[in-house]
C-alpha cells in the first residue's frame, strides 16, 4: 500500500502495507511428447527403416507418412500392403502408457511470489495491515502515538491505539492490526499519528486508504412449492472471486417446522432428514464460541445484499462416535458432483434440497438458512450463512385429491387394477363431493370398469377414500386423468387432468 505524498516535511514518516498470503507464480506450459508415446516410437522406427531402404537402393517410401502428417501431398500416398500390416503391428506393440502428470503440466509453478499490488479483498478474509513509523530527523521525537481506525458504511472501528512514547533517532515503531471483514462495500483505513514538535506543540499526520470489499460467492435461490406440501429449494452458488475455491460444505438448516432432505448425494444415510426429531446436533460442525460470524441476506428470487463470514474448520468426512467403548462409523456419502469439490473462478453449481412439513405444525413462510463453507488456495477457511429465507405461502387448497395406492403393483394388459383415491376437505364446512369422469376421450388406452362416478361426503378438515377399477387396453406408460370433482353444496369444482402415471406390461413380458 503506497504512502500518499505530502509536501510538508514531517519528522516522522508513515508507511502502511497490507500483509497477505503469497501467490503461485504462473508460467506458460510447453508442449512435449513423452518418450514412450506411440507417435515418438513409431516415427523413430519409421525413420530408421527409410534410411536403411535408401542405403540398399530400394523403392521408398515403404511406409505411408500421411498416417502421421495430415494434408500430405498425393506423391507420398504410395503404400505397400505389407508396410501397412507392419505399421499396425508396430503401433500395437508400442506401450501407450503416459507418465503421471507433473508440476510442469500445469500453469502454476512451485515458486511463490508476493502480490504485485494491493490485490482484492473479499468478504470473510482477515485484513492484516503493517504500520511502521520512522524517525527521519537527528533528534528524538516525543509523545509519539498512533491510532488506526477502519470506517465502513455502517460503523467506525478502532483497530490500534497505543500510549504516547518517545521515538529515538533513526528508530521505528511497528504495529500490526487484524480485522475480520464482515461487510461489503467501501472501507477506509484511517491512520493518525500524534507527536510533539521542537516547540512542544502537538502535531498530527493523518492518512486515508480506501479499498473495496468484494463478495467471493454470489447466491441465487428459488423456491418451488408442490400441491402435496413438499417444497424444493434450489440454490445457485457462483464463485465470483479471481481464484478457485474448495467447497467443504453446502448444507441447509431448516426451520423447526420442516424436515430437510439433501438431494446432492448419491448415497443417503438411514434417515434422509437433516433434522430428524430426537437427533442430537453434531458439535463438531458447530462454530467455536470465539468465531467471527456474519450473516448474508438473500432474496428468495435474487442475489445477496449483505453477508457474514465465519472462520470455522469443519471436517466433512466420515464421523466416528464412541459410546460405551463402542465405535460406530457413519458411511461417507458420495456427492453428485464427484470427488472434486473445486469451484473455479466464475463457475456455478446448483444445489437442491427438499423440505417436508412436519405433521401437526401449521405451514410457515420461514424455511431456514443456507450454510456454505470453503477454503482458498492456502487453506484459509471461509464461512457464509444466509439470513432466514422465506417464501410466499400458497393459497389453501380447500379440496385436495391424490392417489394413495394402486393394486396390483404389476399391471398387465386387459387385467383390471384398483386405484385408491383420497379426498381431503381443508375448508371450514362439510362437503358433498361428486367425483366423475369429465373427459371420456382423455385416454382411450385405459377404461373404467363399471360406473366411473362416486358421491363422497367429506367432513371439514377430514379425509375420505374410495376405489375405482380400471382396465388397460394397451401396454406402455399411461396417465390417469380427465376427472372432475364438484362440491354439490358450495359449487366448488376442480379439473383433474393428471392424477398418476402407470406402466402397463404386456401379458407375456417378463420382469427382470
Amino acid at each position: 500500500m503506497a504512502t500518499p505524498t505530502n509536501k510538508e516535511q514531517q519528522p516522522i514518516s508513515l508507511r502502511v502495507m497490507r500483509l497477505s498470503k503469497p501467490i503461485f507464480s504462473n508460467t506458460d506450459v510447453n508442449y512435449y511428447e513423452p518418450n514412450n508415446s506411440i507417435i515418438t516410437k513409431a516415427l523413430d522406427q519409421t525413420t530408421s527403416k527409410i534410411l536403411s531402404s535408401m542405403e540398399s537402393q530400394q523403392l521408398y517410401p515403404l511406409i505411408n507418412m500421411s498416417s502421421f502428417i495430415p494434408n500430405s501431398s498425393s506423391e507420398s500416398s504410395l503404400l505397400n500392403a505389407s508396410s501397412n500390416s507392419s505399421l499396425n503391428q508396430l503401433v500395437s506393440s508400442v506401450d501407450n502408457s503416459y507418465p503421471e502428470p507433473r508440476m510442469r503440466d500445469y500453469t502454476d509453478t512451485e515458486i511463490l511470489k508476493l502480490p504485485p499490488n494491493f490485490g482484492m479483498i473479499y468478504l470473510g478474509e482477515t485484513f492484516v495491515t503493517y504500520i511502521c513509523l520512522n524517525n527521519e530527523t537527528n533528534k528524538p521525537v516525543h509523545s509519539v502515538s498512533v491510532k488506526i481506525e477502519l470506517q465502513t458504511s455502517t460503523q467506525k472501528l478502532l483497530l490500534v491505539e497505543n500510549q504516547p512514547t518517545e521515538l529515538e533517532v533513526k528508530k521505528n515503531l511497528e504495529y500490526i492490526s487484524q480485522y475480520e471483514i464482515k461487510e461489503l462495500g467501501v472501507h477506509i483505513l484511517i491512520c493518525t499519528v500524534y507527536f510533539l514538535n521542537n516547540n512542544g506543540e502537538q502535531r498530527s499526520i493523518k492518512r486515508f486508504y480506501k479499498f473495496q470489499v468484494h463478495n467471493p460467492i454470489a447466491v441465487k435461490t428459488k423456491v418451488n412449492s408442490l400441491s402435496d406440501g413438499r417444497i424444493f429449494f434450489e440454490a445457485q452458488i457462483q464463485n465470483t472471486s479471481q481464484d478457485r475455491m474448495y467447497l467443504e460444505r453446502v448444507s441447509f438448516e431448516p426451520h423447526d417446522s420442516y424436515h430437510c432432505k439433501d438431494l446432492n448425494f448419491v448415497v443417503q444415510e438411514e434417515s434422509p432428514y437433516l433434522n430428524e426429531p430426537g437427533k442430537s446436533i453434531n458439535k463438531e460442525n458447530t462454530p467455536p464460541p470465539n468465531a467471527n460470524t456474519a450473516t448474508l441476506g438473500v432474496d428468495v428470487n435474487g442475489t445477496t445484499p449483505s453477508t457474514n463470514v465465519n472462520s470455522t474448520d469443519v471436517n466433512n468426512s466420515a464421523v466416528a462416535t464412541t459410546t460405551n467403548s463402542t465405535t460406530t462409523t457413519t458411511k461417507k456419502k458420495r456427492s453428485i458432483f464427484g470427488a472434486s469439490n473445486i469451484l473455479l473462478a466464475n463457475n456455478v453449481r446448483q444445489y437442491l434440497f427438499m423440505l417436508e412439513q412436519i405433521p401437526g405444525i401449521s405451514p410457515l413462510n420461514k424455511l431456514g438458512k443456507l450454510d456454505i463453507q470453503w477454503r482458498t488456495n492456502f487453506g484459509e477457511v471461509g464461512h457464509l450463512q444466509t439470513s432466514t429465507l422465506t417464501r410466499k405461502i400458497p393459497p389453501i387448497e380447500y379440496l385436495h385429491v391424490k392417489v394413495t395406492s394402486i393394486k396390483p403393483e404389476i399391471i398387465r394388459v386387459e387385467q383390471p387394477f384398483q386405484c385408491t383415491i383420497e379426498l381431503t376437505n381443508n375448508s371450514p364446512s362439510d362437503m358433498n363431493v361428486q367425483f366423475s369422469l369429465a373427459k371420456h376421450d382423455y385416454n382411450s388406452s385405459i377404461l373404467c370398469k363399471g360406473k366411473c362416478m362416486k358421491n363422497v361426503k367429506v367432513d371439514s378438515q377430514k379425509s375420505q377414500t374410495f376405489t375405482i377399477q380400471f382396465i388397460p387396453i394397451i401396454n406402455g406408460l399411461h396417465s390417469l386423468g380427465g376427472f372432475k370433482v364438484v362440491d354439490i353444496v358450495s359449487g366448488l369444482s376442480k379439473e383433474l387432468d393428471h392424477l398418476s402415471d402407470i406402466y402397463v406390461y404386456d401379458e407375456e413380458e417378463e420382469l427382470n
